[in-house]
């Protein structure tokens, strides 16, 4: 089976020119630079970034809960669904109980 070339050549060699080259240069560039660090400014690095993750995560988990209860729910009404008008005596030619095929 022949594989289709979906993107051509040129938007597939300028696509490679602008995200791949620069995102593999940017790959190799921060590994060097976190492999020159030694064991405690790594621990340092890894810390300070756990650290702004978890109040950036906890700020946006606060401010959620705030928000909750701040009292904005009182403007909804809930309505409580109605039961459906379904006819009890239904006849059909197809359908059969299971207690009549006993």
């Amino acid at each position: 089976m022949r594989k289709m070339k979906i993107i051509p050549e040129g938007v597939r060699h300028a696509l490679n020119e602008a995200v791949h080259i620069p995102k593999s240069r940017m790959k190799v560039w921060l590994k060097n630079k976190c492999d020159a660090l030694d064991r405690k400014q790594r621990f340092r690095v890894v810390a300070v970034a756990f650290t702004v993750f978890m109040l950036t995560t906890l700020y946006i988990f606060g401010n959620a809960c705030y928000r909750i209860g701040k009292g904005d729910a009182a403007k909804y009404r809930i309505e409580h669904i109605k039961p459906l008008d379904i006819p009890q005596n239904v006849k059909s030619d197809n359908l059969t109980p299971i207690a009549d095929e006993l």
